[in-house]
């Protein structure tokens, strides 16, 4: 599903401008938690905190189409809805979408798992390539 960079570009705009003005004055009582509006799942996410209001926990928000997790988006919910599926649609498509809470400040970090597997699978192939030179150039000494 393309969702149009215009769109986000005003979404986030009047996201962050409503997040920082509830941030203001800090309170030691609440959750600081990271924040990143709704987005492609494989699109990156700046590191911006934000302060929950009280009753409210961190969370990942991860919108399924179907069976397919497609936007992400990372915040503060109600701790009544952890661990919960809610219907929502966005741009006239309709996604279930999945609460992960969890309850220390910025523990909801953006979901990395896949840049860990880029970074596991480029780590193995410059490791074969130094092996292959190795053996090449032990070969040409012999």
């Amino acid at each position: 599903v393309a969702v149009p960079s215009c769109f986000l570009s005003a979404i986030l705009s009047a996201i962050l401008f409503a997040t920082t003005a509830r941030s203001f004055p800090l309170r030691t009582d609440t959750l600081m938690c990271y924040f990143c509006p709704l987005r492609p799942k494989s699109e990156p996410c700046p590191n911006i905190t934000t302060q929950c209001t009280h009753g409210e926990v961190c969370a990942n928000f991860k919108f399924y189409y179907g069976d397919v997790h497609v936007l992400s988006a990372q915040g503060c919910v109600q701790r009544d809805l952890c661990s919960s599926y809610e219907f929502k649609f966005y741009l006239d498509v309709r996604y279930n979408v999945s609460h992960t809470c969890c309850c220390v400040d910025t523990c909801n970090q953006a979901d990395v798992e896949g840049s860990v597997e880029l970074l596991k699978l480029i780590l193995l192939i410059n490791h074969l390539t130094w092996m292959d030179a190795m053996q090449h150039d032990h070969s040409a000494h012999v």
